[in-house]
């Protein structure tokens, strides 16, 4: 689900009540923190007003429901956390069009996280500081490559500055074939890139996967483990992270709506890999 940056809400998730909620609250949306950048052929900037959102929304539906999950043209991903959440905008000077969006949502202003819904993320949210959820991002197929995930870290990053965070953290999406492949990632993720023990978090029982524990201990039991090839099942944006300084901190859990595993993904921004960051903005 990479280039779309990760990260998976679905309509299918979503009743149609709270659905029809969801569009009928963001009319009250109100900007948290105010960005305005321009590079280049591009603005980088918060969303303003409902109408803004909705541009964000239509280009996610677009991304998330229509090539991903195959849905009817004009299905709406919306939900309740984009009341709750900034969102990243990415337009095109020239066109004036959205082509990159970005959720952030921040426990400054809520007290609600959409990765609450798939993990138990207690051990999270009592760590003191300024914590910010990513999620829902992605662009628009045709201006995929080139420098625009670049616009988006920096986005991103200005974002940090203003809001003061100390922590990212996020569902990051994988599309890994099976589960013995899925307990191979996690192995290699947990050899590299594994959260402090206080900073676990736990797959919600809707989420989890079935025997994930006896596919782990066939990996361990296994003469050959293949991390060349688990590195290839990790997306693009998430080596990223980990580039980055992001952890892994529990096991993945499945998501049935997009049929990937997503993996629980924390950054603690002091030890932010700032030579890594460097290189991926503009």
């Amino acid at each position: 689900m990479q280039t779309q940056l990760n990260f998976s809400t679905s309509e299918q998730r979503v009743s149609y009540a709270d659905h029809a909620l969801a569009l009928f609250n963001i009319r009250g949306f109100a900007r948290k923190v105010d960005l305005y950048l321009e590079k280049e052929n591009y603005i980088i900037k918060t969303a303003q007003n409902t109408d803004e959102v909705m541009k964000a929304i239509e280009l996610r539906s677009k991304v998330f429901l229509e090539e991903i999950v195959n849905a009817d043209t004009g299905s709406m991903d919306i939900d309740e956390y984009d009341i709750l959440s900034d969102h990243l905008l990415l337009i095109d000077k020239h066109k004036d069009s959205v082509i990159g969006t970005y959720r952030f949502n921040s426990n400054l202003f809520s007290n609600s996280f959409y990765s609450e819904n798939e993990f138990d993320i207690f051990n999270v949210l009592i760590t003191p500081g300024i914590k910010l959820e990513l999620g829902r991002a992605c662009i628009q197929n045709e201006y995929r490559g080139g420098i625009t995930i670049s616009l988006l870290w920096t986005g991103l990053l200005a974002y940090i500055k203003n809001l003061g965070a100390n922590f990212l953290f996020g569902c990051s999406s994988f599309h890994i074939p099976d589960k013995l492949y899925t307990a191979q990632v996690y192995k290699f993720l947990c050899e590299k890139h594994k959260a402090e023990e206080n900073l676990t978090v736990f797959p919600r029982t809707k989420y989890k996967i079935e025997d994930l524990d006896l596919f782990l201990l066939q990996v361990e039991n296994s003469a050959r483990k293949d991390y060349l090839l688990s590195q290839r099942f990790i997306p693009g944006l998430v080596k990223g992270y980990l580039s980055a300084g992001a952890k892994i901190c529990g096991k993945p859990v499945y998501d049935p709506d997009f049929n990937c595993y997503d993996f629980f993904t924390l950054l603690d921004l002091k030890n932010l890999n700032r030579e890594y960051v460097k290189l991926v903005t503009i």
